[in-house]
């Protein structure tokens, strides 16, 4: 893939895959399937290697709307904020069927494991 002209022009520096992988939390299997359906920035081939601009992986991260969660929260404020994220991202997935594929794939699995495991937390405080 050459480099297209507005891509040249980016003052950005040029990322590897590890890092992508590092800030992004994806995989590679998640992010090849991402850039097939247009729903992460491109790639570009440099010799062997594929590179990504920074800051168009900036402004995807920038793109997911939901917030980290605070790990000083109690159990049961974290829960309810994961609950509120899991049903955002239900609602975001029945938008568009772009959308269907990460938040279904992606988003929600993480989200519920999340629950699950504080509600596996909370059962024994409630007993």
């Amino acid at each position: 893939m050459t480099i297209s002209k507005t891509k040249q022009s980016t003052n950005s520096p040029l990322i590897c895959q590890k890092q992508v992988q590092q800030r992004t939390g994806l995989n590679t299997s998640e992010i090849k399937i991402l850039m097939a359906h247009n729903l992460f920035p491109k790639s570009i081939k440099i010799s062997k290697r594929l590179l990504w601009i920074e800051e168009e992986i900036h402004q995807w991260i920038s793109m997911l709307t939901f917030p980290l969660v605070d790990l000083n929260f109690d159990l049961s404020s974290r829960l309810n904020l994961l609950c509120r994220q899991f049903n955002q991202a239900s609602d975001c997935a029945s938008l568009a069927s772009r959308n269907l594929i990460y938040y279904g794939k992606v988003v929600k699995p993480r989200l519920r494991k999340q629950i699950e495991d504080i509600k596996d937390q909370l059962q024994p405080k409630l007993i």
